[in-house]
């Protein structure tokens, strides 16, 4: 294993301020901000649609504070930032600032969101006929993308309509109750800007859990304290420069291995029972075990609160789907921190390697695959990334009663 030079302090980071709203009386003015920053925090999670961040720098003038106008034409953010100093292959956020914390101290505080259009503006009354898929590239193309990533699974015809809803609404409603071909749910939809074959573009993303899951690893770290390289495996061993691993056993005593729901069918005029269970739905797993004890009832869960029907999943099964895949797949997190990684995007798979042998249990209950699920890009006089990894359960050469996945990676 081959030792690696830690990146140099010297990151590649470009603010500007400005590129509003331009008319002949107020011309947009864009400005490169210049005064050192304090915090810069850039937040993405696969449960929100939109990337936000937070900005706190110097303002010892009070410019920004006091004498800059927060108007339409400057409550525009562009954010730019790479590792490797790699200007053409830069990150690139443009945020709307949507609020500032003037204050005392001499900081300039703000904070802001995605700049995206029609997502969250007063709902519309319309049906949607034909392919769902194409259906949902047509809503993003409303919000101002050309870039998608839309499961394979949604490419059926399908009727819905959205009543009165915003698009983020209905969008929500889709990502829940939603029930693809060969009985696929637990879908996540977000917005980010990630770099594509067309360059750096907004890609907004309607994919179910399985679909993450099944992806190849994108990167692999290590909790050795300098980088590696192992030349037999070919594999680059990124820094845990810290970690924090916590279980969600408590989920199973609401329930994890089987969903009982009831209904009411609106074709025959009485309530139907039915049911999802995690390995007669062959969950796929990305570890050995599932976080949930061999000998968990079979019934211990159930739940009335189907909402409206719809002609999409009449019989709920996606809702219910959904609900379930989703529970299980918080059953463990981890908390990572490494090197900066402009690159690094939502439902990424990584890999995990523990060297350290502290203790069995750390060795091998929390190495393997898992999933981004939020990231935080930490930048200030150096740039660091903060993981959440979720996965549905732990791995471990040690006697357990914990229920083997049949289905994994």
């Amino acid at each position: 294993m081959t030792l690696v030079k830690p990146h140099s302090e010297n990151y590649y980071l470009d603010i500007k301020f400005g590129a509003g709203k331009s008319t002949t009386k107020n011309p947009s003015q864009i400005f490169k901000m210049l005064t050192p920053i304090d915090e810069l925090y850039i937040i993405q999670d696969m449960h929100r649609f939109l990337p936000t961040f937070r900005l706190k720098m110097q303002d010892l003038e009070r410019y920004y504070s006091n004498l800059f106008p927060f108007d339409e034409r400057q409550h525009k953010l562009q954010i730019m930032f790479n590792r490797n100093s790699d200007v053409e292959n830069s990150s690139v956020f443009e945020f709307d600032i949507l609020r500032r914390y003037p204050s005392s101290d001499s900081l300039y505080d703000i904070s802001g969101v995605l700049q995206i259009d029609n997502l969250f503006k007063p709902g519309k009354v319309r049906g949607f006929s034909g392919n769902v898929r194409d259906n949902l590239i047509t809503i993003a193309a409303e919000l101002g993308i050309t870039e998608t990533d839309i499961s394979s699974s949604l490419d059926f015809d399908q009727n819905f309509i959205q009543p009165s809803w915003s698009n983020s609404k209905l969008l929500k409603y889709l990502r829940d109750n939603l029930i693809g071909n060969q009985d696929v749910a637990g879908y996540f939809c977000y917005i980010i800007p990630k770099q594509t074959l067309n360059g750096m573009k907004k890609v907004f993303v309607f994919k179910s859990l399985e679909e993450f899951y099944k992806q190849k690893v994108k990167y692999t770290f290590s909790d050795t304290p300098t980088p590696a390289y192992d030349n037999s495996a070919n594999t680059f061993y990124y820094p845990i420069l810290d970690y924090k691993a916590f279980d969600n056993r408590l989920l199973e005593t609401n329930g994890c291995r089987k969903l009982d729901y009831d209904y009411y069918d609106y074709d025959t005029g009485v309530y139907a029972l039915d049911s999802v269970d995690i390995e007669a739905d062959k969950f796929y797993s990305l570890t050995e075990y599932f976080a949930i004890d061999q000998n968990s009832p079979d019934d211990n869960v159930s739940t009335t609160d189907q909402g409206r029907s719809n002609d999409f999943t009449p019989d709920f099964k996606g809702i219910n789907k959904s609900l379930l895949f989703k529970k299980i797949n918080d059953f463990s997190k981890i908390w990572i921190t490494t090197w900066g990684l402009e690159d690094i995007y939502l439902g990424d798979i990584v890999r995990l390697q523990f060297f350290k042998d502290i203790t069995a249990m750390v060795s091998h209950q929390y190495h393997g695959f898992w999933m981004v699920e939020r990231i935080v890009h930490v930048l200030g006089e150096k740039f660091g990334t903060r993981l959440l990894l979720t996965r549905n359960g732990i791995n471990t050469t040690s006697d357990t009663m914990l229920l083997e996945a049949s289905v994994r990676k």
